[in-house]
């Protein structure tokens, strides 16, 4: 299951070290993001007389919580999440890398609403059971001739 235009779980550890240009592309605009934030925070910590909130430790049961809440909500969405996994891409590190034909790691690191300090990453590897809809799903949604909606125009093989 691969998007050419989005960084895999284990992507290099320096943009101009990428593979492609798509890859190079999006670790590029990762470092831009991580750049402005930081200019953000060394202003906010630059600024006088201003307070600044205790760091609180998120529990792995607070997590859970919050990915339960999350999976309570796709599961009454209309929409069936696709604009919350969109979300979880863009702003929470949301990763997915085939490892073979039945095995799936997935990433996400998590920065819950209120929390301070560094993000959760969360990191496991699911296998597939080899009676599923899954495959069917693949094979239909790659018999469509998919493209990549970056503008490049490329067929995506999920």
């Amino acid at each position: 299951m691969g998007n050419a235009c989005s960084p895999s779980v284990n992507g290099p550890a320096r943009h101009d070290e990428a593979a492609g240009d798509a890859e190079k592309e999006a670790a590029w605009r990762r470092v831009v993001e991580l750049t402005e934030r930081q200019k953000a925070l060394q202003a906010l910590a630059a600024e006088p007389g201003e307070s600044v909130l205790p760091v609180r430790a998120v529990t792995r049961e607070q997590v859970k919580a919050h990915l339960n809440a999350i999976g309570a909500l796709v599961a009454a969405a209309q929409e069936r999440g696709q604009g919350l996994v969109r979300s979880l891409v863009d702003h929470q590190g949301l990763g997915l890398q085939m490892v073979d034909g039945r095995t799936v790691k997935v990433r996400l690191v998590l920065l819950p609403p209120g929390a301070a300090g560094e993000p959760v990453g969360i990191e496991t590897a699911l296998v597939l059971s080899a009676e599923n809809r899954i495959d069917l799903w693949l094979a239909e949604q790659n018999a469509r001739g998919l493209r990549c909606a970056c503008g490049c125009g490329r067929r995506l093989d999920i």
